[in-house]
């Protein structure tokens, strides 16, 4: 499961999108069922209800000298289901993943819902430490901001 990373000082309310048009972005809307008790999808016809398994975050102040990065511990935790409750709220997300390169393995992911972006983050197998994933994510920093 690839590390899911957020830099703190990215106010999503300020991103320019415009700058990400030349990348390789993928773009992928996803049908999600809001219920008390956690969230459901149907993958291949079935329904699972996932459940948030919630963490602290690891916290690295001054990555790449002047942000703060966050590496998420939380996941979700997923069973298969016979049906979507009778009481739920559909949403559509939008998913929009940006590499630099077609066979880069770092990725920006941008979250759309109601045509506004609801979260950016960074996913990737790379530790922090990795030369690559610090490059790449000082790359898509100076593409949005």
């Amino acid at each position: 499961m690839p590390f899911k990373y957020h830099i703190g000082e990215i106010n999503i309310n300020k991103i320019n999108i415009k700058n990400i048009n030349e990348n390789i972005v993928t773009k992928k809307k996803e049908n999600l069922f809001l219920c008390n008790n956690g969230l459901c999808k149907i993958v291949d016809n079935d329904v699972y209800l996932y459940k948030l398994i919630d963490k602290d975050a690891e916290i690295y102040d001054n990555y790449l000298d002047k942000y703060t990065l966050y590496l998420s511990n939380s996941y979700w935790k997923s069973r298969k289901v016979n049906n979507i409750p009778y009481s739920h709220k559909t949403i559509e997300i939008t998913y929009v993943e940006v590499k630099l390169s077609e066979y880069s393995k770092n990725s920006m992911v941008i979250e759309i819902f109601n045509g506004k972006i609801i979260d950016l983050y960074f996913t990737s197998n790379a530790t922090k430490e990795d030369f690559s994933l610090k490059e790449d994510i000082s790359l898509f920093i100076e593409m949005i901001m």
